[in-house]
C-alpha cells in the first residue's frame, strides 16, 4: 500500500495523501499468483492419492459426460486409441508426460505400419481427453506437444492424394479378382465379396456400415429401400433399393439374416510383419493385387459414387452420402423420391455386375 501511495504523489506533486480515486484500479497480477489462489477442484482432490492414467481418466471422467452425446462408433474409436496408447506408453500418469513418451509412442505406431493419418487420427482422441483434464478439470497444466507448431498432429503427413473415379474397367478387374479371396472360408466366398462391391459401387456406404447389414431389419422390400444407421455418425439412411442391388443380394441374404456374417474381422498387420486374415486384409493382398491395382481404397468406391451421382444429378451424390443433413432441416424427412429413383437406376453400371451368378455347386468346386 506503502509503494502504490508513492507511485500515485509522484502524478500529484504538491498533495501528501493521493487523491480519491472514482474508478477501481485494475492491478493485472501474474497468471502465476492467481494459481495459488485458485481452489483445488473435486477431480483434482480425487486424484492426489492415486495413479491417474489416462485409461483410467477415460474411464472415470471422460466417458460419462460423452455417452449419450456421440456415436457409438466414436466410442470404439477412443477404446482403440487407448489400446494403442497402453501399449505404446505403458499408460503413464498423465501428470508426468513429457516429449519422450511422446517419441515413444510415434515409434511404436510406426512400427505398427500405420499410415501418417491415421497416427494424427489416434492423437486427437487422445489429446480431446487430455484436454478435458487440462481445462475442465485442471488435473494438469499442459498438453505434451513434440513441437511448438504442432499442436494437433504426431507426423507430419503430404497431401492427400486425388485419384479420378473408379473405372468401369477398374470394376470389372477387382470382379474378377474376386475369384482370388480366400476369406471368408465360406461356399458363397466370391459371392459374397461381388455383393460387397456392387453395394459399395452402388451406394457409397462405409465399409463398417455393410458388414453390419441385415436382411430382415436393414432390407425394406415392401418400400423398395435399404435403411441403415451409419454407426460413425449416428444417422438414419434409407437409400432406394434398385433391381441389380437386389440380385445381388438374393442368392446371400436367404442363406443368412446378416449379409455378410462370415466377415468376422477386418485383419491387420502384426507386430512381425505378417497379416491376420480378415475382410480388408483379404482385399489389401488378395484381391487387389489379382486385380492388378494399387492403392484402391474402399473409400475411394464412396468418393467415386459422390462424383458420379453429382455429375448427373447436383447433389444427388451428397444427399446419398449422407452429407447433406446438417442439423433438423426438411432434409432429414426427405426419403427417396421417384426423381432419385429413377436417377439411380438409370444410371450406367459396370458391365460385370449384370453377369449372371453362378451356380453355388459351381462356386462349391473352385
Amino acid at each position: 500500500m506503502t509503494v502504490m501511495t508513492e507511485l500515485l504523489c509522484e502524478h500529484f506533486p504538491g498533495r501528501k495523501s493521493p487523491p480519491l480515486l472514482k474508478v477501481p484500479l485494475m492491478i493485472q497480477a501474474s497468471p502465476h499468483v492467481l494459481k495459488l489462489f485458485t481452489p483445488t477442484s473435486p477431480a483434482q482432490a480425487g486424484w492426489h492419492s492415486r495413479k491417474c492414467s489416462l485409461t483410467a481418466l477415460y474411464a472415470e471422467e471422460y466417458r460419462p459426460l460423452i455417452v449419450g452425446e456421440v456415436s457409438l462408433r466414436s466410442l470404439v474409436e477412443d477404446e482403440t486409441a487407448l489400446k494403442h496408447w497402453r501399449k505404446g506408453t505403458g499408460d503413464p500418469d498423465i501428470r508426468e508426460l513429457e516429449r519422450r513418451h511422446l517419441e515413444k509412442f510415434v515409434a511404436y505406431l510406426q512400427g505398427r505400419g500405420l499410415a501418417g493419418p491415421t497416427i494424427n487420427k489416434i492423437w486427437r482422441e487422445l489429446k480431446a481427453m487430455l484436454r478435458h483434464a487440462k481445462d475442465e478439470l485442471r488435473i494438469i497444466d499442459t498438453i505434451p506437444s513434440l513441437g511448438f507448431r504442432r499442436k494437433s498432429k504426431l507426423v507430419r503427413t503430404g497431401p492427400k492424394r486425388q485419384r479420378e473415379t473408379v473405372t468401369f474397367d477398374e470394376m470389372c478387374l477387382l470382379w474378377e479378382a474376386c475369384e482370388a479371396a480366400t476369406y471368408p472360408v465360406h461356399p458363397q466366398c466370391v459371392k459374397l465379396w461381388r455383393a460387397f462391391l456392387v453395394l459399395l459401387y452402388t451406394y457409397g456406404p462405409r465399409s463398417g456400415d455393410v458388414v453390419r447389414l441385415s436382411a430382415k431389419e436393414n432390407l425394406m422390400l415392401n418400400d423398395r429401400l435399404i435403411s441403415f444407421e451409419a454407426m460413425k455418425v449416428s444417422k438414419l439412411q434409407g437409400l432406394p433399393l434398385i433391381d441389380v442391388v437386389l440380385d445381388h443380394l438374393d442368392p446371400i441374404r436367404k442363406r443368412s439374416d446378416r449379409l455378410f456374417s462370415s466377415f468376422k474381422t477386418v485383419g491387420h498387420q502384426r507386430e512381425d510383419g505378417t497379416w491376420k486374415r480378415g475382410w480388408r486384409t483379404t482385399w489389401r493382398k488378395e484381391i487387389l493385387p489379382a486385380a492388378g491395382l494399387k492403392g484402391v481404397t474402399f473409400k475411394h468406391l464412396r468418393e467415386s459414387m459422390v462424383t458420379r451421382y453429382n455429375a448427373a444429378d447436383p447433389g444427388l451424390g451428397k444427399w446419398m452420402a449422407g452429407h447433406a443433413q446438417q442439423g433438423v432441416t426438411d432434409t432429414n424427412y426427405d426419403f427417396p423420391t421417384e426423381r432419385i429413383r429413377r436417377a439411380i437406376e438409370s444410371a450406367p453400371v459396370p458391365p460385370c455386375f449384370l453377369s449372371t451368378w453362378k451356380s453355388d455347386d459351381q462356386v462349391r468346386s473352385q
